[in-house]
């Protein structure tokens, strides 16, 4: 139900649409980072253009359906990555949510009640900054939905690299390292000098921001 759920959050409700206004051209540049089953790439796709995407999912079912959905809609502009996105490498276990696999989170170990059912997997995080040393060029759009892992890549990762992100939104939870509410997540975007455009201040709420020059 998990993924139904996904599906018509991006979908039918057009939860992101705040994002459209703030992106001047056609054909954009993308870097999704928990792209789930590919709803909002192929979702921005339709709506705007996508000129090249680097997708990130870790979980094996959801990764493997991802790259079904672009298959089965004819879109070939994406690369896709099995693994997560993190402030620093390293190696983590995930236990998919069978409710839910989009909820799979990287910090198992400090969730207070870990999913037991399912089979667990090693996967790598790879640092961001690392591996945009490997890739050229500016991108229009930062999309983050990583279920607590939004904190960990805003906090750890050289302020200078977003500057390579015109836009970035964020679907927002409660930081799991640190225990700071959702609702401070704007003050660390911002201080990375993105003017806010949306920000929601709740659990699974959205924040918006677009680089200030």
């Amino acid at each position: 139900m998990g993924d139904f759920y996904a599906l018509k959050e991006v979908l039918i409700d057009e939860t992101y649409r705040d994002v459209l206004p703030l992106l001047h051209k056609r054909d954009i540049r993308l870097v999704d980072i928990g792209a789930n089953l590919g709803s909002f790439t192929l979702w921005a796709h339709r709506t705007i253009g996508i000129h090249e995407a680097f997708c990130f999912e870790p979980e094996e079912d959801s990764f493997r359906l991802l790259n079904f959905n672009f298959y089965l809609n004819n879109f070939f502009a994406a690369k896709t990555l099995k693994c997560a996105v993190g402030g620093e490498e390293r190696t983590i276990t995930l236990t998919l949510r069978k409710a839910n696999p989009a909820a799979t989170s990287i910090y198992e170990d400090i969730i207070t009640s870990p999913p037991t059912e399912g089979a667990t997997k090693s996967v790598p995080v790879v640092n961001l900054a690392n591996w945009l040393c490997g890739v050229d060029g500016n991108f229009d759009l930062l999309k983050v939905d990583c279920e607590g892992a939004e904190w960990e890549i805003v906090r750890k990762t050289d302020p200078r690299i977003f500057v390579r992100f015109r836009v970035l939104v964020a679907e927002v939870h409660d930081d799991p390292e640190h225990r700071q509410p959702a609702s401070e997540f704007r003050e660390l975007v911002e201080n990375l000098g993105y003017r806010t455009v949306r920000s929601d201040n709740r659990v699974q709420g959205l924040y918006i921001g677009v680089r200030s020059d």
